[in-house]
């Protein structure tokens, strides 16, 4: 099977933050389902126009010029982009112009056409009558929160008019079957992680120092979405029970000098570690060095990190909001508290640091069966997404 995959965020370089989202579910497409894939992603003046390896061919889309000009992608995202930079929105006209040609030749070599972002999905659905393929469109979230009217009802109407439609969210994917009137036609679909089974777990957090006092992780983009500085004040209430508590943030982003003067500020300099962008056995090296994970955005829609954190058998503290809050059994594997509450943050926080070692390594424990029983892992979810390829080729009921 030919899949053209139409991307805003494709890996750059080792470790970049795309590589959960779409570099290795795409790799995985390849590797596990023997397909050849074709991948249409933003241009980027630090990667290479073309890379090229069996089964999978990336074409990085120039969409102005100079090439160090083109600002609407990538970084911390294109939402964020457009609220501040002048030159993401002078880049929006040729970005579609750009990424509408591409599709039109890239889209009649392809079986089937699947395109991340609910932006470029209403273009690929536009572009049917012309490439004429199928086309699955996938929500994550950011498209469908938005503050940027256009990209909302852009969003919309591609899931209206999509051949199928899929989302990492269970909550978004009911909203998407209501308004559609066709349940079928939409899927819940995570986009999965390579994680090592509960027992390697086990064994690694066995071998690994327990800390010795509450330590707290959190892993994302700094944006102000995240509500990384409502963790930060958060900590202050906990030290003032747990002097030794420590929080660790693993990211960064366009706040990170606003969260240091903020730590300073509170006097957490040496309670709170900014690690900036880190690569994955890092950042694995740092949930295995935590006892709870925390997460206080406001907008999501799968939570990477926070499933990984899943996998690490941690207790999470995550806000209601997409994917996150349905993962997490409120009380059994970690809490759920309502979003911007910073207080309800502090006290989940606590209850976990109340706990005895013992009984919160049995809320992870917890949280990795819950994590296992929905098969979050690439090779499941990509299973599943070639599933459904399948069935639109074969023009059956989603």
């Amino acid at each position: 099977m030919r899949v053209c995959i139409v991307t805003t965020s494709y890996p750059r370089y080792p470790d970049d933050v795309s590589e959960t989202t779409t570099g290795a579910p795409i790799r995985h497409l390849v590797a596990q389902e023997r397909m050849e894939v074709t991948v249409l992603a933003p241009g980027d003046a630090g990667a290479a126009a073309r890379e090229q390896s069996p089964g999978l061919d990336v074409r990085r889309v120039r969409y102005f010029w100079p090439a160090r000009w083109q600002k609407l992608a990538y970084g911390a995202g294109i939402p964020w982009n457009l609220r501040r930079s002048l030159l993401a929105w002078l880049n929006l006209p040729t970005f579609f112009l750009a990424f509408a040609w591409a599709i039109w030749r890239q889209a009649r070599r392809a079986d089937i056409v699947h395109a991340y972002w609910g932006v470029l999905g209403a273009l690929a659905v536009s572009l049917r009558p012309l490439h004429r393929r199928p086309v699955v469109v996938t929500i994550l979230g950011s498209d469908w929160r938005t503050p940027l009217a256009p990209v909302r009802w852009a969003s919309a109407w591609a899931v209206r008019h999509a051949d199928a439609v899929t989302t990492p969210s269970q909550g978004f994917a009911a909203a998407f079957r209501q308004m559609r009137g066709d349940a079928e036609a939409v899927w819940f679909l995570p986009l999965g992680i390579e994680a090592p089974s509960a027992a390697q777990i086990e064994q690694q957090r066995a071998a690994a120092a327990a800390p010795a006092h509450p330590h707290i992780v959190s892993i994302g983009r700094l944006i102000s979405e995240r509500r990384y500085d409502s963790l930060v004040r958060a900590l202050v209430r906990i030290r003032e029970r747990f002097p030794e508590a420590h929080l660790t943030i693993v990211g960064d982003g366009p706040q990170r000098g606003h969260l240091e003067a903020l730590a300073r500020q509170l006097g957490l300099a040496g309670a709170v570690t900014l690690t900036g962008l880190a690569p994955r056995r890092e950042l694995l090296a740092h949930l295995l060095s935590a006892d709870m994970y925390a997460s206080a955005t406001s907008i999501d829609a799968y939570g990477t990190a926070t499933v990984e954190a899943a996998a690490y058998a941690l207790p999470i503290v995550t806000t209601r909001v997409g994917f996150p809050a349905e993962l997490v059994a409120d009380g059994a594997s970690g809490y759920v508290i309502p979003p911007e509450d910073e207080g309800a943050l502090a006290e989940a926080l606590l209850k976990l640091c109340d706990l005895a070692p013992e009984a919160r390594r049995a809320m992870g424990r917890r949280m990795r069966d819950r994590f296992d029983e929905m098969g979050l892992t690439w090779a499941k979810c990509t299973e599943r997404l070639a599933s459904i390829y399948r069935a639109c080729l074969e023009g059956k009921r989603y």
